[in-house]
């Protein structure tokens, strides 16, 4: 009698490829964070504190400073970044006032689409052509998700248009990556956390593997 026993790898190969694409997605997304933080936070800095300086005074100039610095950021560093700004706008708790009010600004304040993107956009939104007479390119509204534009059907309705910028959820997905190869690290120097916080990182981060929860 012969008998037969099976042998399975402890890791799947899903399993082996997720943290590869985490350290890809990290080394993807540091310059470009970097890059940004210098041009858009840093740079601009000393022009805009003599800005706030002469318009509204002295008072919390470096906390006011640095919220429009974070504002720049945020805005050309993608929707997770922009997201977190928002939720830091609301924690005066943790953040200074001046910065929470200037952080105020990323719900109202978002660059629109390049050329380039509005028109991979509409092309991934109508495959197979504009249904509109008339499409007015310039955007009544901009977020960090979508923006929308005024348009006219060839019947003559006049319509609300909504687009998605093209790629958010690859730019999301990578971003998270990112983010928690970041945690990653962190939490494996010792004492940094509580073992709770652990358990909380280990949770989101098979949730997310599974897709079960999804941006």
């Amino acid at each position: 009698m012969v008998r037969l026993t099976t042998w399975q790898l402890p890791v799947t190969l899903p399993d082996m490829a997720l943290p590869t694409r985490r350290v890809v997605d990290a080394v993807l997304v540091a310059p470009r964070l970097t890059f940004n933080a210098v041009v858009y936070g840093v740079l601009p800095t000393p022009a805009s504190a003599a800005l706030i300086l002469l318009r509204e005074g002295p008072s919390a100039l470096q906390w006011k400073a640095l919220g429009d610095a974070l504002v720049r950021f945020a805005q050309h560093s993608g929707p997770l970044i922009t997201k977190l700004g928002q939720v830091l706008a609301t924690r005066s708790d943790i953040v200074p006032e001046a910065v929470c009010t200037r952080l105020e600004a990323l719900y109202t304040r978002q660059p629109p689409m390049t050329t380039p993107r509005l028109d991979a956009a509409l092309r991934s939104a109508f495959p197979q052509g504009l249904p509109f007479s008339k499409f007015d390119r310039r955007p009544i509204a901009v977020g960090s998700i979508a923006q929308v534009h005024r348009a006219e059907l060839v019947n003559g309705e006049r319509v609300i248009v909504k687009l998605v910028r093209p790629g958010l959820q690859r730019e999301i997905d990578r971003d998270l990556n990112a983010a928690e190869l970041l945690v990653d690290l962190l939490l494996k120097i010792p004492g940094y956390a509580r073992k709770r916080t652990r358990v909380a990182a280990r949770s989101r981060r098979c949730g997310r593997s599974t897709g079960a929860m999804r941006v």
